[in-house]
């Protein structure tokens, strides 16, 4: 990792699907890795994917493109849903439209939804 770059990612995997929470920066450094995770999840029978941005402080091209991999490896039975996305993410996806192939949601979808605490 970069130095001055960091992405911590969490986790939790029901039958079907698997939230990933990232908190940090996602980048062109730290982008690889949640492709990785992603492309795990989806072969271990985890196709639809939710990704938690509540944590997330930065997000570039390089974390565009991770989402868009992401998408695709989901598909064609499989979701993305990128969930609590500040603002700076949610208009990153609506320039590029990203929003229109990505499934964005200002809360978290059940069974984690109901232990967020409300966003």
């Amino acid at each position: 990792m970069e130095q001055g770059t960091s992405l911590a990612v969490e986790v939790e995997a029901v039958p079907g699907a698997a939230l990933i929470r990232l908190t940090g920066e996602l980048d062109a450094s730290t982008a690889p890795r949640l492709e990785q995770l992603g492309a795990e999840l989806v072969a271990a029978g985890h196709s639809d994917l939710v990704i938690d941005c509540d944590g997330l402080s930065f997000c570039d091209s390089g974390g565009l493109h991770a989402l868009l991999v992401l998408h695709a490896g989901a598909e064609p039975d499989g979701t993305v849903t990128v969930a609590r996305a500040r603002d700076s993410v949610e208009r990153l996806l609506a320039v590029t439209r990203l929003d229109a192939y990505l499934t964005v949601s200002p809360h978290l979808p059940e069974p984690w939804g109901s232990t967020s605490g409300g966003a």
